[in-house]
């Protein structure tokens, strides 16, 4: 992220698992640009791929993933309380890919360590594998809204900057 900033591409990025079942998940990159990012798209996808490239020559060691896995459970420890429906909704899903016991840690626990797995992983994390969606720019507010302030009778406009981004 911090490269995309520093050239000036986006404003925002997340990274990690979507619709995952038990035995695939999507990994989904999304990357909020500025209007100078919007002009290098498709550096801004190869940027994510030469990570992983070098991920995968630079294996992540036993070490590392221990250190990650502390890192998770300390994540768990602290996390912030859902809303109960969601909390609610969220087990009932995972109830059916989950064993019970695992059912509150399950997506912070770091199994044992397994060079092939991960190697494995990354080898599918490349640009065959990719569905890449550019969404045109867009606005939040597509209306001008106007209201009245009950104090000072004044009018405030709210508008929103166009959004380009990637999935």
């Amino acid at each position: 992220y911090a490269l995309f900033r520093e050239r000036g591409w986006a404003m925002s990025l997340k990274a990690g698992v979507y619709a995952e079942a038990e035995d695939f998940a999507f990994f989904q990159v999304h990357v909020e640009l500025t209007m100078a990012g919007k002009d290098h798209v498709n550096d801004v996808v190869a940027l994510p791929y030469q990570y992983i490239r070098l991920m995968a020559r630079h294996a992540v060691d036993a070490q590392r993933w221990r250190q990650e896995g502390h890192f998770a459970d300390a994540e768990f420890r602290y996390q912030e309380k859902d809303g109960s429906s969601d909390f609610v909704t969220k087990m009932a899903e995972d109830m059916h890919v989950y064993p019970t016991a695992d059912l509150l840690s399950w997506a912070f626990r770091y199994k044992d360590w397994g060079p092939a797995f991960l190697k494995d992983l990354l080898g599918r994390l490349v640009p065959s594998n990719m569905l890449l969606v550019v969404t045109k720019p867009e606005y939040k507010a597509k209306a001008r809204a106007k209201r009245r302030d009950g104090r000072n009778k004044g009018e405030f406009a709210f508008q929103k900057e166009p959004i380009y981004g990637i999935l």
